[in-house]
């Protein structure tokens, strides 16, 4: 499905943008890591690598789409701060505190920044900018009416700040903080 998704949208569109979530990152790896009796750090690893063999494999090689057509994006952050908060039946399986799953977000995010160095790919990333003091979401960025979520209307300006420039010119989009 995806392929003919792709090759349908090469012919309208210039850009790929990439994302892996945070149920993804917040939730398999530690599922996989248990399962597989590994460390998490070598799923994350294993998940940039993924990642990057798809960009590589699946949109470069069979898409058509140029290296620096193609814009990974850094995972969201967990905003979800007690794993066994009613409504989150996916996190009860991991224990880690919302701060190690930050940190680990943050290492996942730092392996697809240099991927995207390395392979000419673009690279935007929200995380200094939505990280509090405390190493964990700020909470002008967290939803208290839903769950804890984030608040995707403070968010989507920041992306849409990024997102632009990544698109326009083709180079990596360092973080507000970094950008001055």
């Amino acid at each position: 499905v995806f392929r003919e998704k792709l090759a349908e949208r090469a012919v309208a569109y210039d850009r790929v943008a990439i994302l892996l979530g945070e149920n993804d990152l917040g939730h398999v790896v530690w599922v996989r890591s248990a399962r597989d009796g590994t460390s998490v750090d070598e799923q994350i690893a294993s998940s940039a690598r993924n990642l990057a063999a798809f960009a590589r494999d699946m949109v470069v090689a069979e898409g058509g789409f140029r290296p620096d057509q193609v814009v990974l994006l850094g995972s969201v952050l967990p905003a979800i701060r007690n794993n066994t908060e009613s409504g989150h039946a996916l996190r009860k399986h991991v224990d880690a505190s919302q701060a190690t799953r930050t940190a680990k977000t943050l290492a996942f995010n730092e392996l697809l920044r240099r991927t995207c160095a390395e392979e000419g790919y673009g690279w935007v990333d929200i995380s200094s900018d939505i990280l509090g003091g405390d190493g964990v979401v700020a909470t002008q960025f967290v939803r208290t009416d839903r769950d804890n979520h984030l608040d995707s209307e403070a968010t989507y300006e920041l992306w849409m700040q990024k997102l632009p420039r990544a698109a326009l010119v083709g180079l990596p989009v360092e973080s507000s903080d970094e950008e001055a």
